[in-house]
C-alpha cells in the first residue's frame, strides 16, 4: 500500500511524502515486486533536483539489480535522460538508441528515437544522427517531434557543409511550422545556409524576418537577432549594396551592445 500511497501523493504533486512513502515501502518489504517499483521511483528523486551524476548512479544500479525488469525500458530511458542532462550526449545517444529498440509504448519509443538524434547531433556525430532521423520520419512522419527533428536534421546537415539539403530542411520547417519558438533559429539557419552558397540577396533576405520580427509570431531573442542584423549587413554588403550594408551593421551593433548589457544587468 505504501507504494500506491506514494503515486497518489506524486500525482498530487507532494514529491517529498512521495519519496518518503516509496522509501518505506522498499525498507518494508526489500525482496517484493512493489519494492522494486518503488525504488524505479526513487530513482527520479536526484533526477527532479539535478542532481544528475546521482541520477545516474541511480538508474544504473536500478538496472544492475533488476536486469529482467519489465520496466527495464523505462530505465534505460530515464539514465539516458540523466546523461543528457550531464552533457554526456554520445553516451545518451547509446542510451536513448537501446531503449527505443525495447519501449512498447509508442510515444517513449518516438522520444527517444528523436531524442537519440538529438544527442548525436550535439555529440558531432552527424552522420549517424541523419541515420536516427531517417528512423524518426520513417516511422513518424508526422510525430510529436517532427518540428525538433527537422531542425537538428538541418544541423546536421550544417555540420556536414552540405548547405543545399540544409537549406531545404530549414525551408521546409518554415513553411510547416510558422508558429513554432524554433522559428527564429530556422530561419537565421537558412540564411547561414544560403550565405555559405554565396547567395548574398536571398540570405539577406532570410535573415530580415529574424532582424524584424513578425506580430504574433515566435520572436528571437535580442543576441540572435542582432546576429542576423549583422550577417544580413555583410550579405548587402559583398552584394554591394552597401547603404543598406551600413544600416544593418549599425544596427546589429546596436542590437549587440544591448543584449550584452541586458546579460550584465541579470543578476
Amino acid at each position: 500500500m505504501r507504494y500506491e500511497l506514494g503515486r497518489a501523493l506524486y500525482v498530487a504533486g507532494q514529491k517529498d511524502a512521495a519519496y518518503d512513502a516509496f522509501d518505506k515501502a522498499v525498507k518494508d518489504a526489500p525482496d517484493s515486486d512493489a519494492a522494486a517499483l518503488a525504488a524505479f521511483r526513487l530513482c527520479g528523486k536526484p533526477l527532479d533536483a539535478g542532481i544528475y551524476s546521482d541520477a545516474m548512479a541511480a538508474y544504473q544500479a536500478w538496472l544492475d539489480r533488476y536486469p529482467k525488469h519489465a520496466w527495464r525500458p523505462l530505465a534505460l530511458y530515464y539514465l539516458a535522460w540523466a546523461n543528457e542532462a550531464a552533457n554526456q550526449f554520445a553516451t545518451a545517444a547509446a542510451g536513448f538508441e537501446q531503449a527505443a529498440k525495447l519501449l512498447e509504448d509508442d510515444e517513449l519509443k518516438q522520444s527517444a528515437t528523436y531524442r537519440r538524434g538529438y544527442n548525436l547531433v550535439r555529440a558531432s556525430q552527424p552522420l549517424d544522427a541523419l541515420k536516427a532521423f531517417d528512423d524518426y520520419d520513417r516511422n513518424w512522419p508526422l510525430g510529436k517531434q517532427r518540428a525538433e527533428a527537422l531542425f537538428y536534421r538541418g544541423q546536421a546537415y550544417t555540420a556536414l557543409l552540405r548547405w543545399p539539403d540544409a537549406e531545404r530542411v530549414f525551408r521546409g520547417l518554415a513553411r510547416e511550422f510558422p508558429d513554432n519558438a524554433l522559428l527564429p533559429s530556422a530561419q537565421f539557419n537558412l540564411g547561414v545556409c544560403l550565405q555559405n552558397q554565396t547567395k548574398y540577396l536571398a540570405a539577406a533576405e532570410a535573415y530580415e524576418p529574424v532582424t524584424t520580427p513578425t506580430p504574433g509570431h515566435p520572436a528571437p531573442t535580442p543576441a540572435l537577432r542582432a546576429q542576423a542584423l549583422l550577417h544580413r549587413g555583410e550579405c548587402l554588403y559583398s552584394a554591394a549594396r552597401y547603404d543598406d550594408a551600413i544600416t544593418a551593421l549599425l544596427a546589429g551593433e546596436m542590437t549587440n551592445d544591448a543584449a550584452i548589457l541586458d546579460r550584465k544587468s541579470v543578476v
